[in-house]
C-alpha cells in the first residue's frame, strides 16, 4: 500500500525480531519518523504495548509467539532505558 509516497507493509513477527528491526519497521511505515530520526524508548514502549493489547485477538501458537516476543522486547526497552540514565 502506498501512503504519503511510502510503501506501507503490515507488521510481521520477523519485524519485531529485535529492537533494531522494530525501529526500522517504524521508520519505514510511519510518517511520524524520518529516516535519520531516533525513536526514543518511550515511543517504542507505547507502540509495543499497543501491539501487545491487539495481539489478544490472535489464536493458538501465533498468539503465544507474539506475546513472548513482545514481552521480551518490552523488557529490553526497559533495560536500555535504565542503562541510559
Amino acid at each position: 500500500m502506498l501512503i504519503d509516497g511510502r510503501v506501507k507493509q503490515a507488521l510481521k513477527l520477523d519485524d519485531i525480531n529485535s529492537l533494531v528491526a522494530f525501529r526500522d519497521w517504524l521508520k519505514h511505515n510511519l510518517t511520524l519518523y524520518g529516516e535519520d530520526e531516533i525513536i526514543n524508548d518511550n515511543h517504542l514502549k507505547i507502540f509495543l504495548k499497543h501491539i501487545q493489547e491487539e495481539s489478544i485477538h490472535l489464536s493458538g501458537d501465533a498468539k503465544r509467539e507474539w506475546k513472548d516476543k513482545l514481552k521480551e522486547l518490552l523488557e529490553r526497552v526497559g533495560n536500555e532505558s535504565e542503562k541510559n540514565k
